[in-house]
């Protein structure tokens, strides 16, 4: 309980420093190696800390749309798949493997489609629903 206590202080502070000084987006992620132990999954301290960071986001950017949580969003996502490369998922057990994969293509597509929501601000397609990604022709009226 402290130690979750702990996790959610650090990521209040971290995420309204960040806030203040727009650093690049990979400081905000921590060094993953420290987090990798040997629970049922060796990846399951570096998955509770990505939810809280996660939460922590979603509560200080919670104005839906808005360009800074678009901002904030993607390069929080953008940071996630920075950081899962230097973890050297050949020394990972099957099932932290099966966490690591899962992990890095939710952090993709939720990159891709915050990537997606920035190029397609509601002021242009005013239709449109974050975090899905929309194709060209959704977002101009083109066909294919």
């Amino acid at each position: 309980m402290l130690r979750h206590l702990v996790s959610a202080a650090l990521v209040l502070v971290s995420s309204t420093a960040a806030a203040q000084s727009r650093p690049d987006p990979v400081a905000s992620v921590p060094v993953l190696g420290p987090l990798v132990g040997r629970p049922a999954s060796e990846l399951a301290d570096v998955i509770e800390r990505f939810s809280i960071d996660r939460t922590g986001l979603n509560r200080r950017y919670d104005a839906d749309d808005s360009p800074d949580q678009r901002r904030r969003m993607r390069e929080f996502y953008a940071g996630w798949q920075t950081r899962l490369k230097d973890v050297d998922f050949v020394k990972l057990s099957q099932e932290a493997r099966a966490d690591y994969v899962l992990l890095a293509h939710s952090c993709g597509i939720r990159s891709r489609s915050w990537t997606a929501a920035i190029r397609c601000a509601p002021r242009s397609c005013p239709w449109r629903r974050l975090p899905t990604a929309c194709s060209p022709s959704e977002t101009h009226g083109a066909t294919s």
